[in-house]
């Protein structure tokens, strides 16, 4: 049977299914030492792809944002769906604009390769603080189910749905930090990063 044909989608209207299919699909077993590195440099690939996406997100670096997704790229969030690169880029101009940055972490990625190792679905859960204009603080987490396509070489995602299940509300430490000891110099990453470091 080919694995292609039944790839769990990244698109779906249930909230579990995909994360616990994508778990439980096979992955492609090849006969070749080359296959099954080339498998590991592929699931590296799509590793970092996710990792490129948040750092650029974070940053607020919309053009590096939407190197990560196909020009036909479908995007689902909680609000609404996006298709296209010029929909996607909108949706995220808005959401940079409206904070100083944020910090995503992805965990518990499961990657399942079709049979010619250029298309793949991806689960993830994601971790996020956001730091809004005025320096409050919240955080929310979620899954992200991804049908990532390696286009001339590289890997994009061409479909993303993103769900956000927990927010909570943080604020900057409130208690004054105690006497550091006496520093080598007084340079700080303050002084690296100005004004968009939030402590």
């Amino acid at each position: 049977m080919s694995a292609d044909k039944k790839l769990p989608q990244a698109l779906s209207h249930d909230m579990w299914q995909p994360l616990i299919e994508t778990a439980n699909f096979p992955r492609v077993i090849h006969t070749s030492v080359e296959q099954r590195l080339q498998r590991l440099e592929d699931e590296n690939a799509i590793r970092d792809l996710l990792v490129k996406y948040c750092y650029a997100y974070d940053s607020g670096n919309l053009d590096e944002v939407m190197t990560t997704f196909s020009e036909d790229c479908v995007l689902v969030n909680p609000r609404a769906t996006f298709v296209g690169e010029a929909a996607i880029r909108i949706n995220y101009a808005h959401l940079i604009s409206t904070r100083r940055y944020s910090f995503h972490h992805v965990s518990n990625a499961t990657i399942r390769l079709n049979e010619q190792s250029d298309e793949a679905t991806v689960t993830s859960y994601w971790s996020d603080k956001h730091v809004g204009k005025s320096g409050s603080i919240d955080g929310s987490d979620g899954t992200y189910i991804d049908r990532v396509k390696k286009i001339t070489g590289d890997w994009q995602i061409a479909e993303r749905r993103i769900t956000a299940n927990i927010f909570y509300v943080m604020t900057p430490y409130p208690d004054p930090w105690p006497p550091l000891p006496t520093p080598t110099r007084q340079e700080g990453t303050r002084d690296w990063f100005g004004t968009t470091y939030v402590r």
